[in-house]
Order: structure tokens, then C-alpha cells, then sequence
């Protein structure tokens, strides 16, 4: 493990990168993380509402967000508001993910969502991204999720919530295994992106977990 300024820059020389370069851009981006981290409060989950569209459907459109989705290509503007429009509340609950800063007022940064809901097994699927870059790897995706476990759990009687997650989503895998989800199974060959064939990974999370995960955090 390197611990000190100059065991990472000496680490960096050894291969052939500028120590220097590189720690003063981690140092800025660790005071920057850990700044928002404690600006960071009051975070919401409400409904979805006309005003959200515009900067939902930026977000759907964004090539790095819509390659870890279902979504396989650009979407057009009726499209997006025919899925609004088209939203079964007995079938998919979709939240805006809010969160209020000290030098800002309650914003949407994310959306997220029980989707796919099975009533007579009490499943649902979950959804979530983070659309604002500020706000990712803040700790904010896992606190949403911990929200709608709340919701399915406590409100709605659910039993077992999953996720599906590609392959190539390194930090999807990471936020459901750091939620408690544990892993099911995977299917193999099932997204085609950029040429070339991904994995399916499943994570569930069911009632009894819930049950643990309360009583240890009292």
C-alpha cells in the first residue's frame, strides 16, 4: 500500500508517469468528493412531474447513461413523453432523486424506480442512474436505494427486490453488492454493444435481509 506523497509519486516515475501531475489531480478531485459529500442533505425521492422531462430525457439520451440500460438507441422527444404519459403505476413506480446542498435549492439529480412490479409474488425490479456527474460516487445512488427498500418493504409489502446488470458496469456491480443485494445468477451473451456480446448479472434482494438490515442499524 502506498502511503505517503512521495511513495506515489516515486510509484508513478517507476512507470513512467509524472507523480506530481497525477497526485495534485487526485488530491483536487478527493477535497472536491469530500466537499460535496458534506454539502450533501436532505436527500427525496418524489414523483415525477412535466417539469422533469426535458432533463430526464437529456439524461435517457446520454450515451454513457443509455449504455448500461435496456435502451439500444437515441430516443425521440414523442417517444419520451409517450413513455411518460404511458407510466402504470401498478406496474412501475418512478421517482425523482433530489437532493439539497447547502448553496442550493432540493434539485433532481438521478431518477430511480421499482419497475416490472409482480404483485401476486411481490417482486420488482429496481432502476436507478445518477444523471448529474456531481453527484455520482457520492454515496447518493446507495442512499436512493436504501429509500426504495423502504417502499417496497415497509409500504408496499414486497418481498424480493433484483437488478439486472451488464458485464461492463463495473460500478453498477459494485452499488448493488454494497447494498446488501446478493448475487443470483448469470446469463450469458444477452446485451450487444459496440460489437461485441455482454453477460447478464442478477442480484436479489428479499424481505428477511430487509428485516436484518433494520434491526442492525437500530
Amino acid at each position: 500500500m502506498i502511503r505517503t506523497e512521495d511513495g506515489w509519486r516515486r510509484f508513478c516515475s517507476e512507470r513512467g508517469t509524472s507523480g506530481d501531475q497525477v497526485f495534485d489531480i487526485l488530491k483536487d478531485w478527493s477535497e472536491e468528493s469530500a466537499r460535496l459529500t458534506q454539502e450533501i442533505s436532505g436527500l427525496m425521492l418524489r414523483p415525477l412531474n412535466l417539469d422533469d422531462l426535458e432533463q430526464i430525457y437529456k439524461w435517457r439520451n446520454d450515451p454513457e447513461i443509455m449504455a448500461r440500460t435496456r435502451q439500444w438507441r437515441m430516443l425521440e422527444w414523442n417517444e419520451h413523453l409517450r413513455w411518460f404519459n404511458n407510466l402504470d403505476h401498478d406496474r412501475d413506480i418512478m421517482r425523482a432523486i433530489t437532493v439539497k446542498a447547502l448553496s442550493l435549492e432540493s434539485n433532481m439529480v438521478g431518477v430511480c424506480g421499482l419497475t416490472h412490479i409482480d404483485w401476486v409474488n411481490r417482486s420488482a425490479e429496481v432502476s436507478i442512474y445518477i444523471g448529474d456527474e456531481n453527484f455520482r460516487r457520492k454515496g447518493v445512488a446507495k442512499e436512493a436505494i436504501r429509500q426504495l427498500k423502504v417502499m417496497a418493504f415497509d409500504q408496499m409489502n414486497l418481498h424480493r427486490l433484483w437488478a439486472e446488470i451488464y458485464s461492463f458496469n463495473s460500478p453498477g456491480l459494485g452499488l448493488f453488492k454494497s447494498c446488501g443485494f446478493g448475487y443470483e445468477d448469470i446469463l450469458l451473451d444477452t446485451v450487444y454493444r459496440n460489437g461485441k456480446y455482454y453477460n447478464s448479472h442478477f442480484y436479489n434482494f428479499l424481505e428477511d435481509a430487509w428485516k436484518n438490515e433494520k434491526s442492525d442499524t437500530g
